[in-house]
């Protein structure tokens, strides 16, 4: 560890903390709040929060077992989401 610390790499301290969101809103009805569960709703807005466009909102998801953590485009953009127990 004190070899990456100390290593004197410029920048080694930088951490980026925050970045823009992601734009746009998610369409949740108020059937949606009324009768969908409260996981759905609470794993889409996390989903939209780390780069999952919100258009995609009720569309079929479908569940990848995997220990990546997640797949992203060479842009960034998200194709598999992390999911464990944090989310």
């Amino acid at each position: 560890m004190n070899d990456i610390l100390e290593s004197g790499h410029e920048g080694i301290g930088e951490v980026l903390t925050r970045s823009e969101g992601t734009q746009g809103e998610l369409p949740i009805s108020g059937a949606d709040l009324a009768q969908g569960s409260s996981g759905d709703l609470f794993g889409w807005m996390q989903n939209v929060g780390m780069g999952w466009k919100a258009a995609g909102w009720g569309k079929k998801e479908i569940l990848i077992l995997s220990t990546q953590g997640g797949i992203r485009q060479p842009d960034g953009t998200p194709t598999a989401l992390g999911y464990h127990s944090g989310h």
